[in-house]
């Protein structure tokens, strides 16, 4: 059994082209139907169009705007959505910031990409968006 039996509905929101990019390459090659944005106003187009069961989004969108902004307007539209945040920042401060969020996952930039797949990995299986034995 593989993984393209399991669509899962994905947001991608960074700002950075080649992290941008790396992240549509790998969630692509594990069979998520991915959708990428690199602004905050394209997110709450994509999220208005087509809510994701999992965002996966940088902390620092440009214009006074975050990864938080996005997660509490896809939270209105699918509380159950799992949220990956990528972040340079300090992650401590980051988590309280989002106590309010009860699905989601943060990691430290420079990702390597082996990590970031077990993570989104981890989280679709707890979330039972993917089956166990994949």
């Amino acid at each position: 059994m593989n993984n393209s039996s399991f669509k899962v509905d994905t947001l991608i929101v960074e700002d950075d082209v080649l992290m941008h990019n790396a992240f549509m390459k790998l969630t692509s090659r594990m069979g998520l139907n991915s959708r990428g944005v690199r602004t905050h106003a394209e997110a709450r187009l994509a999220i208005d169009t087509r809510t994701p069961q999992l965002l996966l989004t940088d902390w620092n969108l440009g214009h006074h705007l975050t990864g938080i902004d996005v997660a509490n307007y896809v939270v209105k539209h699918n509380e159950q959505c799992q949220i990956i945040f990528c972040t340079g920042n300090c992650i401590i401060s980051l988590k309280r910031q989002t106590v309010h969020l009860n699905n989601c996952r943060f990691l430290h930039k420079p990702i390597a990409l082996k990590h970031l797949k077990d993570t989104i990995s981890d989280v679709l299986i707890a979330s039972g968006h993917w089956p166990r034995n994949l």
